[in-house]
């Protein structure tokens, strides 16, 4: 019993945390976390073997998705830092990068396969 109160006690704790204003909200933090994993396999899957240049190329995705976004890098950080300090809602948000992502891989292979 007493665990079913404290389950029920964290679960109403993530509802309680205030995403301060300078922080990106949820959606925004799933659209450009969505488009930095994109970016970041097509940098490894790039077949690039010299790890400077694959790393200055994961730089350009990386800030090419945020450009995307109309995000800034400082942004970004902030709001991911607030995120990792609040682990419960981080979870929430890669749930759904998740979802995402096999969404459009599920699209792409999709269309891969009607041709």
């Amino acid at each position: 019993m007493s665990l079913i109160l404290i389950i029920l006690c964290f679960a109403c704790n993530i509802n309680e945390v205030k995403t301060p204003k300078n922080i990106l909200d949820e959606t925004s933090m799933i659209n450009v976390l969505v488009d930095i994993h994109i970016a970041d396999g097509m940098a490894i899957n790039s077949k690039i073997s010299n790890a400077k240049l694959l790393n200055q190329v994961k730089k350009l995705y990386l800030e090419s998705s945020l450009e995307k976004n109309n995000i800034t890098l400082e942004q970004f950080e902030e709001s991911l830092t607030f995120y990792e300090t609040n682990p419960e809602l981080l979870f929430q948000i890669y749930e759904k990068v998740m979802i995402e992502i096999s969404t459009l891989e599920a699209e792409v292979n999709g269309t891969k396969e009607e041709k």
